[in-house]
């Protein structure tokens, strides 16, 4: 199971990670598929911690995100 994650610019606006857009995405500096969605698909079964998501766009515009992840406890 995943759980979407959406990156956001300095105005809460969504930033579209499809592949047109960007040269690569790393999750903790490893490079991560981009999906034709334009979000990012998290492991629901990753460990509690922060994660680091960087977006580098074609534009040139490079976005940081971190996602202080806790998963939901299993019944």
């Amino acid at each position: 199971m995943h759980a979407e994650f959406k990156m956001l610019d300095q105005d809460g606006a969504i930033v579209s990670l499809t592949p047109a857009n960007v040269d690569y995405i790393k999750q903790d500096g490893v490079t991560i598929t981009p999906e034709d969605d334009g979000s990012i698909w998290f492991s629901a079964a990753s460990p509690a911690g922060q994660y680091t998501f960087e977006a580098k766009m074609k534009s040139g515009d490079t976005y940081v995100a971190v996602l202080d992840w806790e998963p939901d406890p299993t019944p």
